[in-house]
């Protein structure tokens, strides 16, 4: 779009919604939502073309204009958390329920037994148990924690314990369950081309959240569904992964095994997206680098003190420096004290998958950077051009080029997992 064209759109929508009011018409609320995103993005991309006569408007090659109107919708929607946390939760459940589990359920064969809610050990493990139930699954039956799967059942499945994002304050084990049902069927055609009799389940387990619960509460209950599944059903194959703040829960998790559990089996392998490793967006961000992301530092400052109780950023950030299971990132590279704390503990192979424009981006490649260092090709990276905070999980939302990526980055994590199992 020219600019002399996105100002036309701007007016003609500006006029509009002026006309709207003055009428007193009832459309009003919806001609607003429909047009002030788009005047939005219209005008950023006016400037950015104005200051830049020769570049496109566009970012990215894999932005479009409606990606870009979808992100500022984001953008607004996470810039309203830290004054209104309980509505964000009810919303974020509402989300869950009635989009991300029927497209789990759809893509998992339909049965009621796809997607079983589960409670185990006295309740201190909750989550939602997800599995196959399409073709020569079609009979299975529903999980139950009373009566779980036979050893036989369980013989050739891998499980990821898969833990949500929110930043520890909203969120739940149904967000992104249409990621989590198009990871096990990607799963299957991945150990089908690889002639391997394997098939993946996922728990993605739910944890107490903040501000009622503090770190490390969280932990402990992450510790306990690890143990539930190694322990009482005894999955020979165990991956550990997450979104954002699920994807930092797992590497705390990591650490907190090998420290007070060595005598647990180690996950097999981790599968981080976006994980929020750097919690105060403390890393610099080299000037040259772009950044377009809805995950914006002053919310991810605010929800990150919410959580770990510290009363303002000096003592948030001295937290996280002193303690690795805080912000694993600190390990690699801590910006207070002389002396590093312990280096974060990761499983044998790990993948993380960000967005090269997300504001975590410098963090998380500085993180693997470090870590191959320790140990060559440990840590493995898939990044999104142009991608913002956690893309991955919105194949079904973000639109053209970008969209098409994010099933990309489900079919690399399925790969990934399948050739990191203790049987590869």
């Amino acid at each position: 779009m020219r600019p002399v064209a996105a100002i036309a759109v701007a007016a003609v929508a500006v006029a509009a919604v002026a006309a709207a009011r003055n009428s007193r018409s009832t459309p009003v609320i919806a001609l607003l939502a429909a047009t002030y995103f788009p005047i939005r993005v219209a005008v950023l991309r006016t400037v950015r073309a104005l200051r830049s006569p020769a570049r496109s408007p566009n970012l990215h090659p894999n932005h479009s204009f409606s990606f870009e109107v979808l992100l500022s919708v984001y953008t607004y929607i996470f810039g309203e958390v830290p004054v209104v946390v309980p509505r964000t939760r009810a919303n974020v459940v509402t989300i869950a329920d009635a989009q991300h589990v029927p497209e789990a359920r759809a893509l998992l064969g339909g049965s009621k037994a796809a997607i079983t809610s589960v409670s185990a050990r006295n309740g201190k493990v909750e989550g939602v148990w997800l599995q196959d139930c399409s073709g020569v699954h079609q009979r299975r039956a529903p999980f139950s924690a009373s009566s779980p799967p036979s050893q036989a059942d369980l013989a050739n499945k891998s499980v990821l314990l898969y833990f949500h994002g929110g930043a520890f304050v909203f969120g739940t084990a149904k967000v992104f369950a249409s990621y989590n049902a198009k990871l096990i069927k990607e799963f299957a055609r991945a150990a089908a081309a690889a002639g391997k009799n394997k098939e993946l389940a996922v728990f993605s387990a739910e944890y107490p959240l903040s501000p009622e619960a503090k770190h490390p509460a969280a932990i402990d209950a992450a510790v306990e569904a690890y143990r539930w599944l190694v322990e009482d059903l005894r999955v020979a194959e165990v991956y550990v992964g997450g979104d954002s703040a699920g994807g930092l829960l797992s590497l705390q998790l990591l650490s907190v095994l090998a420290s007070a559990h060595p005598h647990l089996p180690a996950p097999c392998a981790s599968l981080l997206h976006s994980p929020w490793i750097d919690p105060m967006i403390a890393v610099p961000i080299p000037k040259p680098r772009p950044v377009l992301d809805y995950f914006v530092p002053p919310m991810a400052r605010f929800l990150f003190r919410l959580h770990f109780a510290k009363a303002d950023d000096a003592h948030a950030r001295a937290a996280a420096a002193a303690d690795v299971r805080v912000a694993p990132v600190y390990g690699i590279e801590p910006p207070l004290g002389d002396a590093p704390p312990p280096q974060p503990v990761l499983a044998a192979r790990n993948l993380i998958v960000y967005g090269d424009w997300e504001v975590l981006a410098e963090a998380i490649e500085r993180f693997a950077e470090r870590a191959n260092r320790v140990r060559p090709g440990a840590v493995q990276l898939f990044a999104g051009g142009g991608m913002p905070h956690v893309f991955a999980q919105l194949f079904l939302t973000l639109p053209g080029k970008a969209g098409r990526l994010s099933v990309e980055s489900v079919e690399a994590a399925a790969a990934f997992l399948v050739n990191s199992g203790r049987t590869v």
